[in-house]
């Protein structure tokens, strides 16, 4: 029982806890899977606690656990990360070593896939296999050794103990061994067989070996001596067996003996897969693709450096021109051509000579393409200069007139091509996409408003992408529509030539949408008065 006049003991929590939950612990790292500052959690290992308590006979076990079972979680809570610490050192080697068995797994068999399919060696030994009448492997086994096959025959019927062979493999080998008389305790090369095939006799048992590749033919003591151990082993069960074959059992466990033994002298035993030669001519296309690839990249990059170096010296001299200094102009260098290539929007007709002339300045001996969108020129009506006389007046009159009406056609044309150059992107609800384009754009529209007399008016339309319901693309569409018009108007331009519509998602020129999608952008139209009535 505990002391009631130590119930406010500070202490007391600390030493009930490490005197009765130390052995609870591993209890209660079982039962929580998160941890944290968290009242559920708290709350269980609360009741957990006040179990144990109770079971310990300790009286205001409500208490003592509120006041423990913080402590408990913020135990635990440090526990964990601990051992998941200590989890990660342990597997990361071993994770190290796994990928690194894959990449080179991954890479060998690449290369045997292109050495199978393209390696004049292994084509070579195609020709040589099918001449021969043998297997490829026995081929590729080349100047090693690959032991093909056995058999194991008693008695002087030859009864079968296990055999590899096919029968009429079998009938030949029998019938080369007929003429062979070894002696025990040796091994002889049966002739007339292709490769090489060995014979060994001992207390009347028959082992047969068929071996590929060249150290086949210098194995016949090994064998002996392999064959002589295992019928040392094995005598007393033959002699128990009196001549009967053996049961599946037993017949297995005599063939892994046989092949444990041959792995153990030779490295390999009857019955292993056929020696896979190292795909080198593989390896060597990888090892030429990598490094090609690399020389690629590496002039890639160079090539790519060098551009942005002389694309840098390029932004360098626009720079250096205090009017061209603010201008959204975009450089760009086709080393192909040996061309600097400059594109832009500007409000200021007449710019294009300053900007190539400020180039071929700077970089000498580089064609020079400056390609800017700058307001169309105002048409200026043709004047008769030569006063004609009688009948002439009149036709030249008209002449004039029609030359005008033309002229203002085309220009008509030029500036409605123009204005549907003048696209305004906009980000996020009516955020534009790029300021300083848009600073130039507005200008180079005020700038024509001012120099072109008053026969046109222009409609700006918002549009947007299909994010949100067609309400709230409206409502953005709109907005952005109301935005430029207030630019415009700050910038100069008559509110009363003027007209701002949202369309909506009605017109999309992307599939993309959302975050920089070209479909939440700002287009204009070109409207004469009369067409509105006015």
């Amino acid at each position: 029982m505990t002391d009631p006049t130590r119930r406010n003991d500070p202490g007391e929590a600390q030493r009930l806890k490490e005197a009765l939950l130390g052995p609870e612990l591993d209890q209660l790292r079982n039962l929580v899977q998160r941890y944290g500052d968290d009242a559920a959690l708290a709350d269980s290992v609360r009741r957990v606690i006040v179990d144990v308590l109770r079971k310990a006979g300790i009286h205001d076990h409500d208490r003592v656990a509120e006041a423990l079972a913080p402590m408990v979680v913020q135990t635990v809570a440090q526990e964990i990360p601990r051992q998941h610490g200590r989890i990660a050192g342990a597997v990361m080697p071993h994770a190290h070593r796994l990928l690194g068995r894959g990449a080179r797994g991954v890479v060998t068999a690449l290369a045997r896939a292109i050495d199978t399919g393209v390696s004049p060696l292994v084509w070579m030994q195609r020709i040589q296999a099918y001449r021969r009448r043998q297997p490829l492997a026995a081929v590729q086994a080349g100047k090693g050794l690959w032991l093909e096959g056995m058999a194991l025959l008693q008695g002087p019927t030859g009864n079968d103990v296990f055999n590899d062979f096919d029968d009429s493999h079998t009938i030949d080998l029998l019938t080369a061994a007929a003429a062979q008389t070894p002696a025990d305790g040796t091994a002889v090369l049966l002739p007339g067989i292709d490769d090489y095939h060995w014979l060994a006799r001992r207390d009347g048992l028959v082992w047969l070996v068929a071996a590929r590749g060249a150290e086949g033919q210098a194995i016949g003591s090994r064998l002996a001596r392999i064959f002589d151990e295992f019928c040392s082993q094995w005598r007393e069960t033959f002699e128990a067996l009196g001549g009967q074959t053996p049961d599946p059992f037993l017949t297995a466990n005599m063939a892994r003996d046989l092949e444990i033994r041959c792995r153990n002298a030779f490295g390999t035993a009857p019955g292993d897969a056929p020696p896979r030669p190292r795909p080198w001519f593989g390896y060597g296309l990888l090892a030429a693709a990598v490094l090609a690839l690399a020389v690629w990249g590496g002039m890639s990059a160079w090539q790519a450096y060098q551009e942005n170096q002389v694309v840098a010296e390029a932004e360098a001299a626009l720079q250096a021109d205090p009017i061209l200094a603010n201008l959204p102009l975009t450089t760009q260098y086709d080393a192909d051509n040996n061309r600097i290539v400059v594109r832009g929007v500007v409000g200021t007709r007449g710019l294009s000579g300053r900007v190539e002339d400020a180039l071929k300045s700077a970089m000498d001996g580089k064609q020079i393409d400056v390609l800017l969108i700058a307001p169309p020129a105002v048409p200026t009506p043709g004047r008769q200069i030569v006063q004609p006389s009688g009948d002439m007046e009149n036709q030249v009159q008209d002449l004039y007139a029609r030359l005008n009406a033309l002229q203002s056609q085309l220009a008509q044309a030029s500036m409605q091509t123009w204005f549907a150059q003048q696209i305004i992107r906009f980000d996020a609800g009516t955020d534009y996409f790029n300021p300083a384009l848009v600073q130039q754009q507005v200008g180079a529209i005020a700038q024509l408003f001012r120099d072109w007399p008053p026969e046109f008016n222009l409609r700006i339309v918002g549009y947007s992408d299909n994010t949100g319901s067609e309400a709230i693309q409206e409502r953005v569409a709109l907005d952005r529509a109301l935005t430029v018009m207030q630019a415009l108007r700050a910038a100069g331009v008559p509110g009363d030539r003027l007209m701002a519509v949202g369309r909506g998602a009605a017109k999309p020129l992307s599939f993309i949408q959302g975050d920089e999608s070209i479909n939440r952008r700002v287009e204009f139209e070109v409207y004469s008065p009369a067409a509105l009535g006015g």
